[in-house]
Order: structure tokens, then C-alpha cells, then sequence
């Protein structure tokens, strides 16, 4: 099991999507964020990209491994079930961050990585 550290100073979570990116470009970022510089990606590479789906590479992309999939039809790259709901609930507005912190911990073991939450 990986281990992904998310800095809730940096974390921006809980206000919806519109605004919600891996990395804004105020220096925060969303819980899928932190992940990615843990694959190896780097900030300039997530710098106002809204989901995985929008990372360089190809959906076979080791660095994308759990978090993307290629549409069957319309061959593009698709964010995996598991990582749809991991935004959903980084970004929901109705749930408290224990909640939330709970949720992404059980989400992200489904992909073999442990979250730890930091001040």
C-alpha cells in the first residue's frame, strides 16, 4: 500500500466543484492533487487541471494507474468510478470534514493507498 499525505493548510475541499482543481493556482489543492505529485507528476503538470482524466499520458499510464480508464467508444480518457466519488466528496459542502476525511480514507484504500491528513 502507497501512502498519500494530504496538508489540510493546502487542501481545498468542501466548496463545491466549480472552483475545485489538483492544484489552483493559489497554492491549494484538492485531496486527487496531492496524489498526483505522489505518482510523480509535477505541480506545473496539475496546475489548473480539474480531475486525472485531464493528466498527461495515456489512460495506460502508469502514474494513472486506478484513477483513469479509456472510453471503449469514444476512446478518450475517463476518471474511474472510485475517483469520481473521491471528487464528490472532496468537494460536497453539505459534510463535515470528519466525514469527509473518513470517506476518502475508505475510497482511497480501493486504491491501495493509505491517506494521511497533516495540519
Amino acid at each position: 500500500m502507497t501512502q498519500t499525505t494530504i496538508e489540510e493548510s493546502k487542501w481545498y475541499r468542501g466548496k463545491g466543484s466549480k472552483e475545485s482543481m489538483l492544484l489552483r493556482e493559489d497554492g491549494t489543492m484538492c485531496c486527487l492533487g496531492f496524489d498526483a505529485l505522489r505518482r510523480g507528476f509535477s505541480e506545473k503538470e496539475i496546475l489548473c487541471i480539474g480531475s486525472p482524466s485531464r493528466l498527461p499520458g495515456s489512460a495506460d499510464n502508469p502514474k494513472l494507474q486506478g484513477l483513469t480508464n479509456e472510453d471503449p467508444v469514444f476512446r478518450v480518457k475517463v476518471n474511474t468510478d472510485i475517483v469520481s466519488e473521491i471528487i464528490q466528496v472532496n468537494d460536497n459542502d453539505s459534510i463535515t470534514d470528519e466525514q469527509r476525511k473518513s470517506k476518502l480514507t475508505e475510497l482511497f484504500a480501493k486504491l491501495d493507498t493509505e491517506v494521511v491528513f497533516v495540519p
